[in-house]
């Protein structure tokens, strides 16, 4: 059926102008543009806006702790109606199981969502995680599922000892045109030659304009972040301009769902970079037409003739409220709600993935040393150091508990920056294997909080006496529940961390879950104790 839209400014992302016309569309696509005759089935746009749909080019869903369905139905309602999507976490946990679930859960969704393949599970030889998938179970899983491209290749030390494994699945998917993304936090020169050459294609690990300038001169396609934890946009952008704005495109990584559903995702990232300085058309492209390209997704990320009719009308160019979002040439969201039903995959082979040995409060027991390392976080950062106290009054107990195969191993270590006083932290998000994290002052709260999590997981904290717990019973990562419900349970979280005396500079649960993430410098704790992503070994 063919359908109007009469009276509308169209954002020419090729000519870089925007100009007043009519949009016929037949279906699913754009077949005219221009001064168009009236037509029985015609939109009066009264002089709005139309722009493409954006691509949200690298998330993981688990991040969100909402499960895929539950965040597309808030992701599309901002605008994002294409998501390449990483499932590394649920597979660290749940191997084939967890990636069979995630795409069944998007099934029948109004998008383009394309799942990868992940790279390193584990996300490198040195971690406890659920399974293990080599060379070729990486290939007869991307077979099996139809998966899209090779995830963020982490294990950055196997590419450049050139690991006959880590090289077979890059080939793999080189040979076969495919996309392979990257990730190379403060790599440069001569390794990140070789990172390259060996088939990265993207990075979204890219902090400073020095970074990212390297990066497309180098050929790669620079990922700028937006999400909950890492922010990176206004450094970043100020990379772009006129020549090479064309290897630059957005995406979120990580985003928890109060922000999701207030900010939405690109479309945060867009008004970022124009508060930055980024012109507003050079924004939307890319968001859209960049990333579209970047990936392959053809007819996609434009007003054009022949292309699909995946775009948004909105009032302005302020990116805010009353957006009107179209994907194959329907309205699939207004005013920020998702007019679309979803159908929830079943959880059976995803729940109870919490498989620990009874912690005693011995276990929890160890003393400060000053001839130790200490962790140091740093605010608005993934990044950590390492350094050395003269005593431990300003420091906490953190622990990585293994929680998939009973070993009872137990790595422990003091930290410092979230000068936490009067409470307790845990929870079973904690990249990439997931094991449990645990951080507190007192060893009696630290483990009534780790037994909160009983065998489904999720997080929990104890403050003033009194624990608060959200259940993630979907591999101890997202929840099975309405995402109304998600967040009203995670604002009794939020209530619970700002009775905690502590940091206000940082955003705990989520930082927690990236510090015993070995593939992101400098030393993170382990099941094993602190290891040195720089020395590459154990440091206690």
């Amino acid at each position: 059926m063919k359908t109007l839209f009469k009276n509308i400014n169209v954002v020419d992302v090729f000519n870089h102008e925007i100009k007043e016309c009519d949009v016929l569309i037949d279906n699913d696509r754009i077949i005219s543009i221009g001064k168009i005759d009236e037509i029985e089935n015609m939109v009066d746009c009264k002089g709005k806006y139309m722009y493409p749909s954006f691509i949200d080019t690298h998330l993981h869903f688990e991040s969100s702790q909402l499960r895929p369905s539950e965040y597309l139905k808030l992701a599309i309602a901002y605008g994002t109606t294409a998501f390449i999507a990483d499932p590394h976490e649920i597979t660290n946990v749940c191997g084939e199981d967890g990636i069979k679930f995630i795409k069944e859960d998007i099934k029948d969704i109004p998008a383009d969502i394309k799942i990868m393949m992940p790279s390193c599970v584990p996300a490198t030889p040195l971690e406890y995680n659920k399974v293990k998938i080599d060379a070729d179970e990486t290939i007869r899983l991307t077979k099996k599922y139809d998966l899209y491209g090779l995830g963020e290749m982490m294990d950055i030390i196997g590419v450049l000892n050139d690991d006959k494994e880590v090289l077979k699945k890059i080939k793999y998917f080189k040979d076969n045109n495919m996309i392979v993304d990257g990730h190379a936090p403060l790599m440069s020169g001569i390794f990140l030659d070789k990172y390259i050459l060996a088939g990265m294609y993207t990075d979204h690990e890219v902090f400073t304009k020095e970074e990212a300038l390297e990066r497309v001169s180098k050929g790669m396609t620079v990922q700028i972040r937006n999400g909950s934890a890492a922010k990176d946009v206004e450094k970043v952008i100020k990379a772009v301009n006129k020549d090479n704005i064309s290897s630059f495109v957005f995406a979120t990584d990580d985003k928890e769902p109060e922000e999701l559903a207030s900010k939405g995702t690109i479309i945060d990232a867009v008004k970022k970079a124009i508060k930055s300085g980024i012109d507003k058309i050079d924004a939307i492209k890319i968001a859209s037409l960049n990333g579209y390209r970047t990936y392959k997704l053809e007819k996609r990320g434009a007003i054009a003739i022949g292309y699909y009719a995946n775009f948004i009308i909105a009032p302005d160019l302020e990116f805010n409220k009353n957006l009107e979002v179209y994907y194959m040439g329907k309205l699939v969201a207004k005013d920020n709600v998702s007019l679309f039903e979803i159908k929830n995959a079943s959880i059976l082979n995803v729940t109870s993935t919490v498989n620990i040995k009874k912690i005693e409060l011995e276990d929890l027991k160890f003393n400060f040393d000053k001839s130790k390392p200490v962790m140091e976080i740093i605010p608005g950062s993934l990044i950590t150091k390492k350094i050395y106290c003269k005593d431990d009054k300003e420091l906490n107990r953190m622990y990585s508990i293994e929680r998939h195969h009973k070993t009872g191993l137990i790595g422990k270590c003091f930290v410092k920056g979230f000068n936490l006083k009067n409470g307790a932290i845990a929870q079973t998000i904690s990249h990439d294997s997931h094991n449990i994290i645990a951080l507190g002052n007192d060893e009696k709260d630290i483990l009534d909080v780790i037994n909160a999590l009983k065998t489904d997981g999720g997080i929990a904290i104890k403050v003033d006496g009194k624990i608060t717990y959200l259940e993630l019973d979907i591999a101890g990562l997202m929840s099975s529940k309405p995402y109304a419900e998600v967040i009203k349970k995670r604002h009794e979280l939020l209530e619970a961390t700002h009775k905690l005396s502590m940091n206000n500079k940082i955003n705990p649960l989520m930082l927690l879950s990236f510090l015993s993430l070995i593939v992101i410098p400098d030393i993170k704790l382990t099941c094993n104790g602190l290891y040195s992503i720089i020395e590459r070994k154990y440091i206690e």
